[in-house]
């Protein structure tokens, strides 16, 4: 599975994907908090992102519940503090 160690500044660990079926995002940091959202937003921010993953907790999306737009668009991520890491799995539509 793919991870990404955040900061305070915000950036794309999970590029755009139109053949993305659901994604998984965790949060393996101990003691800080991720904020995560669709690049709808042009920057996050902590307290713009529309997603707060607590220290271990995890979120997943499907296409059928969430909608597509929502799963294929491109995520961003930021730290609340320090530089928690984040965990992420996709599923396509497709097998390669």
């Amino acid at each position: 599975m793919p991870q990404n160690a955040l900061s305070t500044t915000a950036l794309i660990p999970v590029p755009e994907n139109r053949l993305r079926k659901s994604i998984v995002f965790t949060n393996i940091d101990t003691t800080q908090n991720i904020f995560l959202d669709t690049s709808l937003i042009p920057t996050i921010t902590s307290s713009n992102a529309g997603i707060r993953l607590r220290p271990g907790d995890s979120i997943a999306f499907n296409d059928t519940l969430d909608g597509e737009p929502q799963i294929q668009d491109s995520w961003q991520a930021i730290a609340g503090a320090g530089t928690p890491t984040l965990l992420w799995f996709e599923t396509e539509s497709i097998m390669r």
